[in-house]
């Protein structure tokens, strides 16, 4: 019987943790591969050009010009891992959109992309779509209701907080932000929802959604505009919110860097 691919010594224990990454976060940058995995950018590279050629992972292109790409798994590369993933309800890997998806990373990895503490966790959009709901951490709502683009669970004063990620770039229905200020009111194991909007437009339904429901009343939704997150990452000011006025830092307890 022919020998599986980890029996013939292919990988490192790295390019393991590079393929779980990408199936995590669905797609990433080379900078982004290299300031958490590689001891420098053109190490990564290297080694990255090395597995494409082998077939496990490929490069997505981003933008219409064909010049700003992304690393993603190959189905090649994704049953190299899938053994070693959680219990899955639903097969798969791949980013429908990754201008979003990268924006999503961005901002949930932010200053933890090199390494999250042990009193802090995330939980990924991926991991929400495609892992069954009894592999879920306690702390993360089990819900088909709404998915967010993931969670933050973060230390507060001796208790923990979940903090919800939604990263707004196209306008919705009313009907559709509406239902998102149900799911936030009725879920009140979720202590804050950040909302990263496109547009001024997004920002103002947003809060129609929210008044018109009256889920808001404790202060749940932090709005920032993409324009400032863009600019200042985690330390872009929240425009409309209880922390209005504050960063995204110091809503997830981070000091600045």
């Amino acid at each position: 019987m022919p020998r599986s691919i980890r029996e013939r010594g292919d990988f490192q224990k790295r390019d393991l943790e590079i393929f779980q990454y990408l199936w995590r976060w669905k797609l990433s940058t080379t900078q982004a591969i290299a300031y958490r995995f590689f001891p420098s950018p053109k190490t990564a590279y290297n080694r990255l050009i090395e597995l494409k050629q082998r077939g496990y992972i490929e490069l997505q292109v981003l933008d219409s010009a064909g010049w700003k790409f992304a690393w993603t798994l190959t189905p090649k590369g994704f049953r190299v891992i899938q053994k070693d993933l959680p219990l899955l309800r639903e097969e798969g890997f791949r980013s429908e959109h990754s201008r979003h998806d990268l924006l999503v990373n961005a901002c949930h990895l932010g200053q933890w992309l090199g390494n999250v503490q042990t009193d802090q966790d995330v939980f990924s959009e991926q991991e929400l779509r495609r892992c069954d709901f009894a592999t879920f951490p306690d702390w993360v709502p089990q819900s088909d209701e709404h998915r967010p683009d993931g969670y933050w669970y973060v230390p507060h004063k001796g208790k923990k907080l979940v903090i919800a990620l939604e990263v707004e770039l196209h306008l919705k229905k009313a009907s559709d932000y509406a239902c998102c200020a149900r799911f936030y009111g009725r879920n009140q194991s979720i202590t804050r929802a950040v909302w990263i909007a496109g547009s001024v437009a997004i920002t103002e339904a947003l809060r129609s959604a929210f008044d018109r429901e009256g889920t808001d009343t404790a202060g749940i939704h932090d709005i920032i505009a993409l324009e400032d997150f863009l600019k200042f990452h985690w330390q872009a000011v929240i425009l409309h919110g209880i922390e209005q006025g504050k960063t995204l830092s110091f809503v997830l307890g981070n000091k600045p860097q």
